[in-house]
């Protein structure tokens, strides 16, 4: 039924879909159908005149595909600002799919199987969520928030540039915020993580030997965002944010 089913759309024009769809693939239509298909066309059907034919993507190309959609291209609006980290993976998997009409192609990795460190000398790296509304956000260009402007500030008086590791601080079911802390500084992306209202009894040894990384900017597209790392212990400076919890039983 379901092979007399694809037939039957391709032969009323509509694209004939893949035997086994990828798992984000319908995350990825609804994406695109929602941030995409007014300038590109419904199923990327496109003359390419007004805007790039999507279904003429180069599939080797992933890298520029995330750059584009996150910095915006010619009159191409940046996104990076609006879409999130996942919305862009199931992105890719629609347009890569040509709108689930072919197998994902197999990604040919030339990074190490390790994520890169971005710690340097002569640069302060600061760790910022990158949608904390009045502590940090990202912008197009630079950043803005309080745990922002600290930082800023930091590297100036430390007399560093200071480079930012922008995170996504959507919380997944399955994640921790204090071993994701943990492991953002020992796996050297980051000199610090600013205003992070941890226990006192959260820093020093770490609560486990391994914890996953959160999702950030720029993540290499073979890292999986599950991934566990070794975990050091950490210190903490002066609280400079006081953060309360209550319990409210209704």
């Amino acid at each position: 039924m379901r092979k007399m089913l694809t037939l039957m759309l391709a032969l009323c024009g509509a694209p004939a879909m893949a035997e086994d769809p990828h798992p984000l693939f319908a995350a990825g239509l609804e994406a695109y159908e929602f941030f995409c298909s007014k300038c590109h066309g419904k199923d990327m059907v496109n003359p390419g005149t007004a805007s790039f034919d999507l279904r003429k993507f180069p599939l080797d190309d992933k890298t520029r595909f995330y750059d584009s959609v996150r910095d915006g291209k010619g009159d191409m609006p940046a996104w990076g600002d609006v879409i999130y980290p996942e919305e862009l993976d199931a992105l890719w998997v629609y347009v890569a799919t040509r709108g689930g009409t072919a197998p994902l192609p197999e990604e040919q990795s030339a990074l190490p199987s390790d994520a890169p460190h971005t710690v340097a000398e002569g640069k302060l790296t600061a760790c910022l969520t990158r949608n904390a509304g009045v502590l940090s956000g990202r912008r197009h260009e630079g950043g803005t928030g309080f745990d922002y402007r600290l930082s800023a500030a930091l590297a100036k008086g430390l007399g560093l540039d200071l480079s930012v590791v922008w995170t996504e601080g959507e919380q997944e079911e399955d994640s921790d915020p204090v071993k994701e802390t943990y492991a953002l500084l020992s796996h050297s992306l980051c000199d610090m993580v600013p205003g992070v209202p941890l226990y006192q009894n959260a820093v020093g040894a770490p609560p486990s030997d391994r914890g996953a990384l959160p999702r950030w900017l720029d993540m290499p597209t073979t890292w999986d965002p599950h991934r566990q790392v070794a975990l050091d212990p950490t210190a903490a400076t002066h609280a400079y944010r006081r953060a309360e919890i209550g319990l409210a039983f209704l």
